[in-house]
């Protein structure tokens, strides 16, 4: 089958771009990638999302009782009204930012991650189980 005959598996109307812990924080502790090599992939994909129009949504912890803060690369991209800190590992458990997710009317989750342990697999696994699409 040529390439050209394929159905896309994205479709740039129905995606929201996800962050997740992408925190200095976090990224500083990185020893598979440097921490300039993760915020340069961050800011890429960010920058990516503002041209296909994707909405972006940013979920945070609170790290070493400090409060939750974003990489500075995403400052043009994350604020306030579209980051939620969340107090456990479940994005799907923070109640402002699944109303935050719902008002994009998207369902196509593309998720961007520090780590993909326990904050990634639930984003994704809740999302498969709240009617998102990955």
């Amino acid at each position: 089958m040529s390439h050209a005959k394929l159905a896309p598996t994205l479709d740039p109307g129905d995606a929201v771009l996800v962050f997740a812990d992408l925190q200095p924080a976090l990224v500083r502790k990185s020893r598979t990638l440097s921490g300039e090599a993760i915020e340069a992939g961050a800011h890429a994909l960010a920058r990516a999302a503002q041209i296909f129009d994707w909405p972006i949504l940013c979920s945070m912890v609170a790290v070493d009782g400090q409060p939750a803060e974003h990489l500075p690369v995403l400052g043009g991209f994350v604020d306030d009204a579209n980051s939620f800190t969340r107090s456990h590992a479940r994005p799907f458990g923070d109640e402002p930012f699944v109303r935050a997710l719902a008002a994009t009317g998207r369902r196509t989750l593309v998720v961007a991650g520090y780590s993909a342990e326990a904050v990634i697999q639930y984003l994704a696994l809740d999302g498969i189980a709240n009617g998102q699409r990955g």
